[in-house]
């Protein structure tokens, strides 16, 4: 998820204090969820999603996805 959030943020180029403010957030808990420390609720994990122009399953979901798709092959 960290990475994927954050290559989502940088390919925007949207700094955090910017998805946190159209997200709804304080920065602060914006950027434990970037760094991994902190799990968002579906709620707030869509808002950030949309932030970035992603599908929430493309931020926060991708790892398990991928994980599912090795080990059913």
């Amino acid at each position: 998820m960290r990475q994927e959030l954050l290559a989502a943020r940088k390919a925007t180029g949207k700094t955090q204090d910017e998805v946190a403010t159209e997200a709804g957030i304080d920065r602060s808990y914006y950027v434990h969820i970037e760094k991994g420390n902190r799990s968002p609720s579906l709620h707030v994990a869509m808002r950030i999603a949309e932030c970035l122009r992603k599908e929430v399953g493309e931020i926060f979901f991708a790892h398990h996805s991928d994980k599912k798709s090795r080990t059913s092959a």
